[in-house]
């Protein structure tokens, strides 16, 4: 069980580090705040493709495809016009709403 934390701990790392350089040689600065209060986008994402909040299942296509759908959403209301403060809650009724979904699914699938 340690070797999975610490190959899981070394790939967070790597791809933070790749994230520092990708940003630095975009903006030729580096804001250690960048992407903070995102963390909504990050669940909602994983949670519209398909994984569980529980734990236990989920796909890497699923969390791609909900990534999409994150951005096309963010996308839509910012060319409708709509006011930034909306976005946020409507990313919350999308989570409960695909929250109460997975969940249907998950217990007609068990058939619990």
């Amino acid at each position: 069980m340690n070797r999975v934390k610490v190959i899981n701990f070394v790939i967070c790392s790597v791809m933070a580090g790749l994230a520092g350089f990708t940003m630095f040689g975009r903006f030729y600065s580096i804001d250690p705040t960048a992407g903070q209060l995102h963390e909504l986008e990050a669940i909602a994402s994983s949670v519209i493709g398909g994984a569980l909040l529980t734990g236990g299942y989920g796909s890497i296509l699923g969390a791609f495809l909900g990534a999409f759908l994150i951005g096309v959403m963010r996308s839509g209301l910012i060319l409708a016009g709509a006011p930034a403060y909306w976005y946020q809650a409507f990313i919350g009724v999308v989570l409960v709403i695909s929250v109460i979904m997975n969940t249907r699914i998950r217990k007609a699938v068990v058939g619990e």
